[in-house]
């Protein structure tokens, strides 16, 4: 079976360089060799595929605590089939991120996605996948 693995550059609420979109590439990275220790194989051509993995996610700053400031991290990760129906979706609210400055906190906050797509999203992204597969 075939998916393409569709994951943008993330919005960023500053222009400043920040190692948060690279972070997210290192991650999808991640995500590709689970998906293809799972049986699966990626693909980039969306005319042969049976699944879609979208994600959005844009990071707003939230306030200020003595010299730490935090940030938000909220999006939405979709799966949908080859139909296009959406088979799992997972919005997400509100993630932190602190720091000294703004982007940096932003970076936390990604980062700390990252980790909860590896831990536990991914898990139920792939069992709407096996479970679309048997119906």
């Amino acid at each position: 079976f075939f998916f393409v693995l569709m994951i943008r550059q993330p919005p960023r609420y500053t222009l400043s360089s920040s190692s948060a979109a690279s972070d997210v590439y290192k991650r999808q990275d991640v995500i590709r060799k689970k998906i293809n220790e799972s049986g699966y194989t990626v693909n980039d051509e969306l005319d042969n595929v049976d699944f879609i993995i979208r994600a959005r996610f844009a990071t707003s700053k939230k306030g200020e605590s003595g010299q730490f400031k935090d940030v938000g991290l909220s999006g939405i990760i979709t799966v949908n089939n080859s139909r296009g129906d959406i088979i799992y979706q997972k919005s997400i609210n509100d993630l932190q991120g602190r720091h000294i400055d703004y982007p940096k906190a932003g970076d936390e906050a990604f980062r700390e996605l990252s980790r909860k797509v590896e831990s536990s999203y991914f898990r139920d992204m792939l069992n709407a996948m096996n479970k679309n597969l048997t119906n």
